[in-house]
Formats: structure tokens, C-alpha cells, sequence
């Protein structure tokens, strides 16, 4: 229990490094999130690793609603994310729920960039954030964006087995869930 309370702080320290990279690059070139934006929370590729979804997982836990959470996720039939609160009735427009503990694919979205097969960086910019700043991005440096992808690479390095896997978010969520609570009450029984 104690190791992956330990590793759930040391993804929690990367994701904190990564959110300062990503959100000064955003801030910087003007290309942050729209306003209340819940386009790619709608998404049911957003993925991530059991590894990553342990700091929500132990928050869960510590605010004693890790069962509840998990009951729900079990029962859940729509792949949005579990956190994503919608605030008009066609979902469209919602916030984050667990911005502090949400994994990296949701950190570096936005505005960043990817390397292509060459190992060169093109930019990747969401469609609603490029159509609101098409000049802008006219005048960027791909060279100067932070990679997608690279904080994934460091937490996964933490842990290879817990971090080797991808999954919906809301299922690497539950597996997160399934594990601590296992390893807590057996840890109870001892």
C-alpha cells in the first residue's frame, strides 16, 4: 500500500512539472482552453494509464468516497469522462471535476506539439482553439512547444506495469480503484 501511495506522489509531482510546461507554453502564445470548453472531455478516446489515475484514486480514497466512485464506474454506460460536469443540456459547455489529479493526455491538450516519424515537432492544436486563433498560430515555432506525450514516458518509466497500458479514462480510473481497495483491505485483515 505504501509503494503505490509513493508512486501516486511521484506522478503527482510529474504532473505538476508537466502543468507548469504546458500552461506557461499556452499562456504564452495565447492559444489556452475556450471558456468552460468540454470538447475533448466529450471524447470517449481520452485515455490513460492505472499508474496515472492513482493520485485521483487516492484522493478518492482519503475523502472516503473511493467505493461510491467506484460503484458508479461500474454501472457507467456513457465513455465521457466520469469527472466532466456539463453545464448546458447538450453537454457542450462543463468543467473538470478532478483538474488537480487529471491525467497527462488532459494536461497537454490544447496546444502543444507531436514528432513526426522524422523526430521533428509539428503542432498539434485542438479545432476550436486553432479557429479562434488562426493567426496566431501562422507565426509559431513548432521547435519551441512542449511534446505530447513526454510526461506520459515519465511516469510510465515509474512503473512499467502499471504505466505500459492504456486505457478509457473512466476504466483505468476503476482498475485504480479496484487496486487500492484490494490492497487496503488486505492490509486491514494483516
Amino acid at each position: 500500500m505504501l509503494r503505490l501511495r509513493q508512486l501516486s506522489f511521484e506522478v503527482s509531482q510529474i504532473f505538476n512539472e508537466s502543468q507548469s510546461t504546458f500552461s506557461q507554453y499556452q499562456q504564452q502564445t495565447g492559444l489556452t482552453c475556450l471558456d468552460r470548453c468540454g470538447a475533448c472531455c466529450l471524447s470517449s478516446e481520452i485515455s490513460a494509464t492505472v499508474l496515472e489515475m492513482l493520485p485521483t484514486a487516492y484522493d478518492l480514497l482519503d475523502r472516503k468516497m473511493a467505493i461510491e466512485v467506484l460503484t458508479i464506474l461500474e454501472k457507467l454506460e456513457y465513455p465521457r469522462c466520469f469527472f466532466y460536469k456539463a453545464f448546458n443540456q447538450e453537454g457542450t459547455k462543463g468543467t473538470c471535476q478532478n483538474y488537480q489529479h487529471r491525467p497527462s493526455v488532459c494536461r497537454s491538450f490544447g496546444a502543444a506539439a507531436v514528432k513526426n516519424k522524422y523526430g521533428q515537432k509539428t503542432l498539434s492544436i485542438c479545432k476550436l482553439i486553432k479557429n479562434e486563433n488562426l493567426e496566431k498560430i501562422t507565426y509559431l515555432n513548432p521547435e519551441e512547444a512542449p511534446v505530447i506525450g513526454e510526461y506520459a514516458r515519465k511516469i510510465m518509466a515509474l512503473d512499467p506495469v502499471l504505466g505500459a497500458n492504456v486505457y478509457p479514462i473512466n476504466i483505468a480510473l476503476e482498475k485504480a480503484l479496484q487496486m487500492i481497495l484490494q490492497l487496503q483491505h488486505y492490509s486491514e485483515q494483516s
